[in-house]
């Protein structure tokens, strides 16, 4: 089956065309314009959440020294020290680990599904003590992933990098006996279609523990109801913790498994 839409897949075409794509300059390619990290302004709304959630873990985030990766050939002003996408990645880590260390549960084992050019592994990496950094993701985008991880973290030891056209790797992932602590899906896994979505649902999402789930409560095109994904998650997952971002148009959740 098709892991993703005609707009993916359109890039990938684009990439596989382009044998000398520069990965300095990825911030501003028509290659990676899905990552969503343009615009060079913080998102103040999601840095006062995180401070609402937890001041003192916010400001170990906004301390994290922001990577100047990808910027050749961009505006003076896109090198902003907390841009949007930096923002509400704090935010959601704020969201994220408060609670599971309110209940002193440290992920050890973490899937993080579509993990755009690897901002969450990197800003989490001295925060978060994991030992296992999955991110499943696309094949061309998994390329990028690894040329940022090499270059920016510390330990790339815990760092484990699969696509969807790795089949053995998949595979491996999806037969594993092991569950996982925390899935983190955002916007990523929000967007495929209802038939990938299950897919997902029924293959991988039931193996964690606990799910961090991020999604537009605007139906786009494609994408099915948001409400149905929400209504198939709910049967095996508990909501623990809900918030609302990006001025209420953002749903962003904590679940944890009903049978694990």
């Amino acid at each position: 089956m098709s892991f993703y839409d005609e707009d993916f897949c359109n890039c990938e075409y684009v990439y596989n065309q382009n044998i000398n794509i520069d990965f300095d300059g990825f911030r501003n390619s028509k290659e990676f314009f899905f990552l969503d990290n343009r615009t060079p302004e913080p998102d103040i709304d999601a840095l006062n959440i995180g401070r609402e959630i937890n001041n003192s873990l916010m400001e170990k985030y906004l301390k994290v020294k922001k990577s100047k990766l990808g910027y050749k050939n961009a505006l003076k002003n896109q090198y902003s020290d907390c841009d949007q996408l930096d923002s509400r990645h704090y935010m959601m880590s704020c969201f994220i680990f408060s609670y599971l260390n309110s209940i002193s549960f440290n992920p050890d084992n973490i899937l993080e599904i579509g993990g755009g050019f690897g901002n969450w592994c990197y800003i989490n990496q001295d925060i978060v003590n994991y030992k296992k950094w999955t991110i499943l993701d696309l094949p061309f985008v998994t390329n990028l992933q690894r040329w940022f991880i090499n270059k920016e973290l510390k330990d790339v030891s815990r760092i484990n990098l699969i696509s969807y056209s790795d089949n053995n790797d998949y595979k491996n992932l999806i037969n594993q006996k092991n569950v996982f602590d925390l899935i983190i899906a955002t916007h990523s896994l929000s967007e495929l279609k209802m038939e990938i979505f299950n897919e997902y649902l029924n293959k991988i999402l039931t193996k964690t523990k606990y799910l961090f789930y991020a999604y537009s409560k605007k139906q786009h095109n494609g994408q099915g109801n948001p409400q149905d994904k929400i209504d198939l998650l709910n049967k095996h997952f508990l909501k623990v913790k809900e918030i609302n971002s990006e001025r209420g148009v953002v749903g962003n959740i904590i679940y944890k498994n009903k049978n694990l």
